[in-house]
């Protein structure tokens, strides 16, 4: 969703055609907008201006440290469900 609406929003012809996007994150939210725009291709002429609060590095990593097992972090990365 974040990366679809990121697009439409840059889209000049069937979108939004927006010159300067903002964009806010905050815990697991900043993780999905961290992992969207990790590929994203931004487009020249936009100004991008990206803000994330108290969120983390990847899941698996705040998995583990909550339940202290070391599985887990496995098993979120094997699911692929690891932002």
């Amino acid at each position: 969703a974040y990366r679809t609406i990121l697009t439409f929003l840059e889209d000049q012809d069937k979108g939004i055609g927006a010159r300067e996007i903002i964009t806010f994150g905050n815990s697991i939210g900043g993780g999905l907008q961290g992992d969207a725009l990790e590929a994203h291709q931004f487009k020249n002429g936009i100004k991008y201006v990206v803000i994330s609060k108290q969120t983390f590095v990847d899941l698996s990593t705040v998995a583990e440290a909550i339940t202290g097992l070391p599985i887990v972090k496995f098993l979120i990365k094997l699911m692929g469900w690891n932002i």
